[in-house]
């Protein structure tokens, strides 16, 4: 009889150790979850962000277009003037003529004999 007690004991003892095994089992399987959540989050977070300050960005350059300061700048840059303005457009200058480079003076052809006789005895 005793014997069967155990038996029954270690049964009970083996089911309710399957059951904390899953318990476990279940509880890493969330955890593994909740990282792969808390990831995607930092990442939407980031995104949300840059998208925030796009925005801003965007409404900063429509406000700025929308002035006085805005549009003068832009019509000045495609060539539109106000009234009382004249636009000047610069003309190329001509270019001067070029200077002729002087050339020199042909030197009488000297035989050998005589080139080496105005290198030593001429007094210039």
């Amino acid at each position: 009889m005793k014997n069967d007690i155990s038996n029954w004991q270690s049964l009970i003892l083996l089911i309710g150790l399957f059951f904390i095994l899953l318990v476990i089992n279940s509880f890493t399987h969330h955890l593994a979850k909740l990282h792969t959540l808390e990831e995607q989050r930092g990442q939407l977070a980031a995104q949300a962000t840059q998208a925030i300050q796009t925005q801003q960005a965007l409404e900063t350059a429509i406000a700025y277009n929308q002035t006085d300061a805005a549009v003068d700048e832009w019509a000045h840059a495609h060539g539109m003037t106000q009234a009382g303005e004249y636009p000047v457009v610069p003309q190329a200058l001509s270019t001067p003529p070029a200077t002729p480079t002087p050339s020199a003076s042909p030197t009488p052809s000297l035989s050998n004999w005589q080139a080496w006789w105005a290198i030593f005895f001429n007094d210039h």
